[in-house]
């Protein structure tokens, strides 16, 4: 009874723990930056890729670097296909997304940004603040 019992608890916290990813206020400043000032979100994750692991167990949360996601649709699998590969789906943008703003913090990133700030002629005093730290 006792393993029926943790199985429903851990179910239920996946469960409602199943919510889609989502980006930091930090984040969400570089990738709007980003669209201003005209660079594309890179595409590190593929969508159709991210869905089609998600049907073997937690595969394609493995690939989206959703560790605990992906250990959860394990451990519930062949189940979790209702949810895990919809969600993958949906995840997939916003992991690009946050690849790409983590990448555009970093040294190499921000001289990439000055870089193309300058190739548009874009004054220093108008840069986005986290390039001009």
């Amino acid at each position: 009874m006792l393993p029926a019992i943790v199985r429903i608890a851990a179910l239920l916290a996946m469960l409602s723990s199943v919510a889609c990813e989502s980006l930091t206020q930090s984040e969400k400043e570089v990738v709007r930056d980003l669209r201003h000032f005209q660079l594309d979100i890179e595409t590190e994750y593929s969508r159709g890729t991210a869905t089609a692991l998600n049907f073997l167990p937690g595969i394609g949360n493995f690939y989206l670097d959703q560790t605990g996601l992906g250990v959860m649709n394990l451990l519930f699998w062949p189940i979790s296909i209702v949810w895990g590969m919809p969600q993958a789906w949906v995840d997939t943008p916003v992991m690009n997304e946050k690849y790409t703003a983590d990448y555009y913090r970093t040294r190499a990133g921000q001289l990439k940004m000055q870089e193309h700030l300058q190739v548009l002629q874009i004054p220093p005093e108008e840069w986005p603040y986290w390039i001009r730290r």
